[in-house]
């Protein structure tokens, strides 16, 4: 009998936090949609404007030439593209790589070696903040007239 009190009167007094809990919090969510916001006094600071930090151009890395999917019929081709100005550029290709920097218009070219067959082609540019941008080519080259 004493274990059932006490059982009651321990459950009462936790639904009683939690009704009063909730009572709170809803009073608390009614003040602030109405503009009171009881936590702040009206000799408080008027809140500071701050000028939105300006948008940085989005990143981004565009191939220009060779196309992907071409043929070749020489074994030395050009790869331009662009991106930002001033970023590392890393092309990778069968038989090389070569790290190069886009210029101050963000322009870049590098001179790639071709293999006999299909080769695979993969430019990555990265941004001061440590972000990348990989695209990929692939093309053929191929001695046999076209």
């Amino acid at each position: 009998m004493k274990k059932e009190l006490l059982v009651v009167i321990l459950g009462s007094f936790i639904l009683g936090l939690v009704i009063t809990g909730g009572v709170w919090t809803a009073n608390n969510a009614l003040n602030l949609q109405k503009g009171k916001n009881p936590k702040i006094n009206s000799k408080s600071q008027p809140l500071v404007n701050v000028s939105p930090t300006p948008t940085l151009s989005p990143f981004f890395l565009t191939i220009i030439k060779p196309e992907n999917q071409s043929i070749s019929n020489t074994n030395q081709i050009v790869v331009s593209g662009n991106t930002l100005p001033n970023l590392p550029v890393v092309l990778i290709w069968e038989n090389g790589e070569d790290i190069i920097q886009s210029d101050s218009a963000g322009n870049f070219d590098d001179e790639v070696s071709l293999i006999s067959g299909v080769n695979d082609i993969s430019v990555t540019v990265y941004s001061q903040n440590g972000n990348q941008v990989t695209k990929k080519i692939g093309l053929v080259y191929s001695k046999e007239g076209i």
